[in-house]
Formats: C-alpha cells, structure tokens, sequence
C-alpha cells in the first residue's frame, strides 16, 4: 500500500480498525472483479457503500489530525470517499496491491490530500513574489513565499508523481505539498499536520534535499516546453 507514516510519528493517536477481515476480502473481490472490467459501475457503487461504513471513523481521525479543518469535517471525508472510488484509482490499487490491498490504508492515503485540499480552500495563500520551483529545487533555499506548481493538468500531475516517487514518503509529501501550495512556514506547518516545528523543519529541509537530487523531476524541467 501506499507508503503510511504512523500516527505516533504525526502525533496522533492511533485509530480503531475501521474494517473487520471480512469486510477486507470483501473489498479485494470486489477489486479483482473490478479488474477483469465486468459491470465496473456495479462494482463501483459497492466498494463506495462497503468504504462508507468508515465515514464515523474518518471524520474522528480528521477531527484528531487538522484542528484547523473543525466544521469541515464532513467535506473531507465525502472528497476522500469520492476520490478512494475513482476508476483509475481503483484500477492503479488493484494492479499495485492486489490482495495487500486494504481500504483502511487506501482510504488514510486519500484524506490526507482531501483535507490539505480542504486547507487550501478555507484559508487563502499568502500574497508575495513569486519563486519558480525551478529555483526553489536549483537553490535549495526555503523562500519566505513559495509558488504553485503552474502549467497543463498532466503537467501538474507528472511533476508532482515525479514528487512522490521521489520522496516515497506521504508525509513528506504532504509537507512539501503545503509549502509549495500553502504556508511556508514551518512550525504553521507543523501545527497543520499536528507534528512538532522541529520535525516539520528538519522533514521540509531533507525532503527539498532529495528533490533536488531527483533525476525525473529536473528532467521533466528540461523537457522543451517545462
């Protein structure tokens, strides 16, 4: 499964099991039926309703981890669910993970992008110069305003897989996804994501480290065009 810091090491607590070990060969069938490509909307529909039954849970672990999202619990959780039932999502865990699969995991690795999604709506970016990534990456510094990741949707979505793969961690990847995105702040950080300055600090200055040193991303600026 994607890559899952642990909750003592974000700072929260652990959260009860949200789907007993029926309802997980459940949703690998459904998965592997999903695969072979018969009645996909059927299937959809039922991996949505069994994934529902952790909507309790979910709003509990939000409520845990972004105190800043109080009273937009509920918006999360329903952008986690929609995006946990997406057919190329389905179809990407399926060919990963296949019967490792497990929706509690898949849908933890969906929210965490739903709420910071959610932050981003609900409280505005800072205003200041604009710094391209480019520079950021070339620099290795940690500008006071850092830019959004600008250009064509799959642009967008190659240069931030290139993040991901390089990072392989999804906290770091959360961190650098509000510091680009967000806040540039680090201890802000840290209190969005319920960790310590330090360790938000010290993650944001490994995690740029790494980027600059990530061969798919410099090459996806080096492409004409980039």
């Amino acid at each position: 499964m994607p890559n899952r810091t642990s909750q003592k090491e974000r700072g929260g607590q652990a959260p009860t099991a949200m789907f007993t070990e029926d309802q997980k060969l459940k949703f690998r069938e459904y998965l592997r039926v999903f695969a072979q490509g018969i009645d996909q909307r059927v299937l959809q529909e039922q991996i949505a309703t069994l994934l529902n039954a952790a909507r309790e849970n979910l709003k509990h672990i939000v409520q845990q981890s972004y105190p800043i999202l109080r009273n937009h619990e509920e918006d999360v959780v329903q952008e986690t669910l929609k995006r946990a039932v997406k057919r190329g999502a389905l179809a990407w865990l399926q060919d990963q993970y296949g019967e490792n699969a497990d929706p509690g995991i898949w849908l933890l690795y969906h929210m965490g992008y739903a709420a910071l999604d959610t932050i981003r709506k609900i409280r505005p970016r800072q205003e200041g110069p604009e710094v391209s990534l480019e520079e950021l990456l070339e620099n290795g510094k940690h500008p006071r305003v850092l830019p959004e990741i600008k250009g064509e949707p799959d642009q967008i979505r190659r240069v931030w897989d290139a993040v991901r793969g390089c990072l392989q961690n999804e906290l770091d990847l959360q961190i650098v996804y509000l510091a680009v995105n967000l806040e540039p702040n680090a201890a802000r950080i840290g209190q969005l994501l319920c960790i310590g300055h330090d360790n938000a600090r010290q993650r944001l200055h490994y995690a740029f480290a790494k980027l600059r040193a990530c061969r798919e991303l410099v090459a996806l600026y080096n492409e004409p065009g980039g």
